[in-house]
């Protein structure tokens, strides 16, 4: 296997805007008098529910635990935001019940109409008596359906621009997925993390420290034999220019044809090593060799 020169031969400094979010309202109700309910954020993490069981459960909180309490909740699910919005028919959401004693409790939300691979918002919201004061009185969480999962297997992760050093370059191994409903749909189980927990060698990560890692790798296989991703931490960062996430070619205008199939069991990525804060990257994106990924063989 032919392995990249020198990372620090590939450091080409951009001043590319590719993405920007923000941070999601994660702060505690504060309660301050009567049985007044909230919600325990004002925006949930992301959710994914799975084909055989569309539901997913919300936390409500009541400032006291003094007898038994119970009531509804209004859903309003959508797709797209703005003017892209369009309501989302067919949610469902179960009524709440406290017991005596109790100032938690939880409802449960039934998104089946909802298509795999489809993401809605749900929002849920009391009626405004009912709140605490300092509560949140509306939630809203992204929710969408997963897709069935058939287990492929072993496959060898290779990283050769950063992690050519581990293992005598043999890389490691993890577990591969191929989607039942889209057979062109692959995913990796946390291909980064046995790299991530190893020791870093200065000698080959001088300046390098570890950041938060994303879990899964999800990536398709076109009908051209190109393949696509979105933005995924790797776990890195690089001192004075921040976290490194794998970005595809086509965020930055470049050819996706590194990055393709090359026979039944071996697929090839060619990314762009981005740095956001900095606007920089480790310009890989017209290799061979930089991510392989074998299923079932050395």
């Amino acid at each position: 296997m032919k392995y990249v020169n020198k990372i620090s031969v590939l450091l080409s400094l951009l001043v590319v805007v590719l993405f920007s979010a923000c941070n999601a309202d994660q702060e505690g109700p504060l309660y301050t008098e009567g049985k007044g309910l909230s919600f325990v954020s004002s925006t949930l993490n992301p959710l994914v529910v799975s084909p055989s069981s569309p539901t997913f459960t919300v936390d409500i909180l009541r400032g006291t635990t003094e007898g038994e309490l119970e009531g509804n909740v209004q859903l309003y699910a959508y797709t797209g935001s703005g003017e892209t919005e369009q309501e989302f028919p067919g949610c469902t959401v179960t009524g709440y019940h406290f017991a005596d004693g109790e100032n938690k409790t939880t409802i449960t939300v039934d998104v089946t109409p909802l298509a795999i691979g489809q993401a809605i918002t749900v929002e849920l919201q009391f009626d405004s008596e009912n709140v605490a004061v300092g509560g949140n009185n509306v939630t809203e969480v992204t929710v969408s359906k997963d897709y069935t999962w058939n287990n492929l297997g072993k496959a060898t992760f290779y990283d050769n621009q950063f992690f050519y050093w581990y293992n005598e370059g043999n890389g490691v191994k993890v577990d591969m997925y191929q989607a039942a409903e889209q057979p062109n749909r692959y995913k990796l189980a946390s291909p980064y993390a046995e790299f991530n927990a190893a020791s870093w060698p200065a000698s080959e990560l001088e300046g390098f420290t570890k950041s938060t890692m994303d879990g899964d790798f999800t990536f398709i296989v076109q009908e051209d034999g190109t393949i696509v991703y979105n933005s995924y931490r790797i776990g890195m960062t690089y001192t004075g220019y921040g976290a490194i996430t794998l970005e595809h070619p086509t965020s930055f205008g470049a050819s996706a044809s590194y990055n393709r199939q090359i026979d039944e069991k071996t697929f090839q990525l060619a990314p762009m090593y981005y740095m956001e804060e900095s606007g920089a990257g480790f310009n890989c994106m017209a290799y061979d060799d930089i991510i392989i990924i074998k299923l079932g063989g050395e």
